[in-house]
């Protein structure tokens, strides 16, 4: 251990403080001016501030129950349902029983204890309690020793390294999620209204253009757009149950996709017996898992097999459907089939599902143009991701050697003796 680190308990560092709630049947404790935060509020804060919360109580409602009015710049942490979130409140605060906060002594930065009992919320978690739910006591949690530099101005240089990577992540998620919400959008206006091949920009809407558009049994329609059944134009094949007896886990044979491959493309099942090459996914294949909530996926990687329950979506050389446009076309299309299948427990989609499906389309020119605008916004989407991946990635690392003192952080030494 670093000769200016020390092993201390929560108690040591600040005052554990538990919540409560006001009676609900009595109005006048609810809907005032006071944040009340609960676990389920945690649970939606990936980073360290929280400035609100999704019910508040009044002063009157506060004074009536075992909640506590907490200062800004405490720890808050859910104590149960489940174990593990952390926020520092900006504003004054009470929580319900459901969390447990520190108060801060002097000499303590907030910041870094917060990044302190995320990297060690297993320690947490295995201190729970409870046969229904598990739940960490006030007794309990104070017990809790960490072992963190001393040094105030130390303390804040790894909070402040850390919190430098949150600000990273932080910001790559909203890129994420603008992208995101701007792909919703052009998906809704070009499977709604189309877009112009001679001018790249979408048609005016009915509302604003109606002579462009004609009536169908499905709404308004661009006029130009044609009635299509998928089965007519586009190759659909179920995949083949695969004998397990041929299964293997050594790699020896071919990669053989299950359900459970669609959303991980770390195939852990081979199979070595004999196969039809017309059961093969092959790269740009659009595969459906068609039980329970399906997948869509288009397979880039390796050869592979199809096995059975899953659908495989190929284009047709003089077909009408180009298959990258069909690929964005089927998650909504499929959602509202899904939406509308009568199941007691689990939906499950047939191929005449979607085979059998007959809807109006543009030609394949606006189809190959729409596609392409989507891609693009994919490629965005996926750059930001695997960026994402990389911060993570490097703020893991960080609080790894920076929590454990494995690396040491430079502080001015004039500022150390303050």
């Amino acid at each position: 251990m670093k000769d200016n680190w020390v092993t201390k308990s929560i108690l040591d560092i600040g005052d554990v403080i538990s919540g409560g709630t006001p009676s609900t049947t009595i109005n006048e404790f609810w809907d005032g001016d006071v944040v009340w935060i609960t676990p389920a509020d945690l649970s939606k804060i990936h980073f360290p501030e929280i400035k609100t919360s999704g019910k508040k109580i009044t002063l009157q409602g506060l004074s009536s129950s075992s909640a506590n009015l907490i200062p800004a710049g405490s720890i808050v942490m859910s104590s149960r349902a489940p174990i593990g979130y952390f926020a520092i409140p900006s504003c004054n605060f009470s929580t319900n029983q459901g969390c447990k906060s520190v108060k801060l002594k002097v000499g303590n930065d907030a910041l870094f204890h917060y990044y302190n009992f995320q990297f060690n919320v297993n320690v947490i978690k295995r201190r729970g309690e409870g046969t229904t739910f598990a739940e960490i006591s006030k007794k309990e949690l104070e017990k809790l020793c960490f072992t963190f530099p001393e040094s105030l101005p130390q303390q804040r240089k790894i909070a402040s390294i850390l919190s430098t990577c949150d600000e990273v992540i932080e910001k790559t998620e909203a890129a994420i999620a603008k992208y995101q919400a701007l792909k919703q959008g052009m998906m809704h206006d070009l499977f709604t209204r189309g877009i112009d091949v001679n001018t790249g920009k979408l048609r005016a809407s009915y509302q604003d253009a109606p002579e462009l558009y004609k009536e169908s049994d499905l709404g308004m329609i661009p006029k130009d757009w044609e009635e299509i059944t998928f089965g007519n134009e586009i190759n659909f094949l179920s995949g083949c149950p695969f004998s397990s007896a041929f299964f293997n886990e050594e790699k020896k044979g071919m990669p053989l996709i299950r359900i459970r491959d669609l959303l991980d493309s770390n195939q852990e099942t081979y199979y070595n017996g004999l196969y039809s090459d017309s059961y093969l996914i092959n790269e740009k294949d659009v595969l459906i898992g068609m039980d329970g909530d399906f997948h869509i996926v288009k397979w880039n990687n390796s050869p592979s097999l199809l096995n059975q329950r899953i659908l495989k979506i190929s284009e047709k050389k003089e077909g009408k459907l180009y298959l990258d446009y069909f690929y964005y076309y089927l998650f909504p299309f499929l959602l509202d089939v899904h939406n509308k299948t009568a199941a007691t427990t689990v939906k499950h989609l047939s191929t005449k599902d979607i085979s059998a499906a007959i809807r109006y389309l543009p030609l394949k020119s606006e189809q190959i143009l729409s596609a392409k605008k989507l891609l693009s916004i994919d490629d965005k989407i996926q750059s930001e991701q695997s960026a994402l991946a990389k911060y993570q990635q490097i703020k893991a690392g960080l609080m790894q050697d920076l929590l454990t003192g494995n690396v040491e952080v430079s502080v001015a030494e004039e500022i150390l003796k303050n």
